[in-house]
């Protein structure tokens, strides 16, 4: 049987309203729009695509995808985002502000990987300088930091636990106030350069042996 359907290749964005499951599908520097009953599933698989906009679900297990492979505009997509793969942003925004689920994943690229709400599920591993950034909404969840990731507003927590490894980095910036509700495990570094950082639910901040917490803000 075919392992895309619903997928209309002629169209600009190109359209997904039924299921694939078979890489290179996608021209790489197509813009794909999905609708709500779309389902992009790369189990096992790597693609590479221009942008993503739209609805429906994606799936990256064991996988992986690659956005703004030729320059693509950046882009919003309000479906399901499963991450337990790699997503790759080379160039641009992407913005996955549906469900987002950040299991035992990687994120990788130049561009930047905008979260605005969602839940940690696992080890997400921030390759050396990819650009992951949480800005709004609220980033609940229990999981671990490898890497860098930069907060800059929003809940980090609505219970749970947050372990930043010992080669993890949360960077705390921006004059935005940054809301935090979890307990923080941190074996890394914590670094806090502008805004306010103020708690509710009664956080936790855990600074273990060879931890770092650096303040560079009064606020």
């Amino acid at each position: 049987p075919p392992r895309c359907t619903g997928l209309k290749p002629g169209l600009s964005p190109v359209h997904l309203g039924g299921r694939c499951s078979e890489p290179d599908q996608i021209a790489d520097s197509s813009s794909l729009n999905m609708a709500a009953l779309g389902l992009l599933d790369l189990t096992g698989q790597f693609d590479r695509i221009g942008s993503l906009a739209g609805f429906g679900t994606v799936r990256a297990a064991l996988g992986g995808l690659t956005f703004g492979a030729k320059n693509q505009a950046s882009t919003t997509f309000n479906g399901v985002f499963r991450q337990s793969g790699t997503a790759d942003v080379q160039t641009g925004t992407v913005n996955p502000a549906g469900t987002l689920t950040l299991n035992t994943s990687t994120n990788t690229g130049a561009g930047r990987f905008l979260i605005t709400g969602g839940t940690l599920a696992g080890t997400v591993t921030i390759g050396t300088g990819a650009n992951v950034e949480f800005a709004s909404g609220a980033l609940g969840g229990t999981g671990i930091i490898v890497g860098t990731l930069n907060w800059t507003g929003g809940v980090l927590g609505t219970g749970g636990t947050v372990i930043i490894a010992t080669n993890g980095a949360l960077v705390a910036s921006s004059a935005v106030d940054k809301d935090l509700r979890c307990i923080i495990e941190n074996f890394g570094s914590l670094t806090w350069t502008a805004g306010r950082i103020v708690g509710h639910s009664s956080p936790i901040l855990h600074n273990r042996v060879g931890a770092l917490i650096e303040a560079q803000s009064d606020s």
